[in-house]
């Protein structure tokens, strides 16, 4: 199902930049720390910026990059839904909340029948957000309006957007 709303990472995204920035800062440190400088444990001061720096740069970089990727994959199909998608209905076999049902959107998993022009219905099974004052029209044996791209090699059936009313 595409995910709704915009990036769930912003925040994330934030404090990481931020520590790989005091990651470079200690990293570059190490460069002007005078090499018989200690630690008060008697380590080199320059040899701690060295590793540290390295560890907080890297250690808060790989996952942004990381989060960035999965930003892209969603972008893609939603792009690919966009261009190529087709209209078509899903009745909903099942509907179950997962997630935190204190705000929205809710994170439910759903069963949907698939029923598209030209193809046999098919079953899929998957999460997704939805906000909160949709999911009365997500009750089994409902029929929603979906937007289903072709299947991908190698992916999945296609991704999904339902279409709200």
């Amino acid at each position: 199902l595409e995910p709704l709303g915009k990036s769930r990472f912003g925040c994330f995204y934030l404090l990481s930049f931020l520590m790989s920035v005091l990651g470079v800062v200690m990293f570059t440190a190490g460069f002007f720390t005078d090499s018989a400088s200690r630690t008060a444990d008697g380590y080199s001061l320059r040899y701690f910026f060295f590793i540290f720096g390295g560890i907080w740069a890297l250690g808060w970089l790989l996952p942004v990059l990381l989060m960035f990727r999965i930003d892209s994959v969603r972008k893609k199909y939603r792009e690919i839904l966009l261009q190529q998608g087709q209209f078509g209905r899903a009745v909903v076999l099942k509907s179950e909340e997962v997630g935190n049902s204190e705000g929205s959107p809710v994170t439910v998993k759903l069963r949907l029948e698939i029923h598209l022009e030209g193809l046999a219905p098919y079953q899929v099974e998957e999460k997704a957000e939805i906000p909160i004052l949709k999911l009365p029209q997500l009750q089994v044996g409902s029929t929603i309006e979906v937007l289903v791209a072709p299947a991908i090699p190698g992916v999945h059936m296609g991704a999904i957007k339902l279409i709200y009313k």
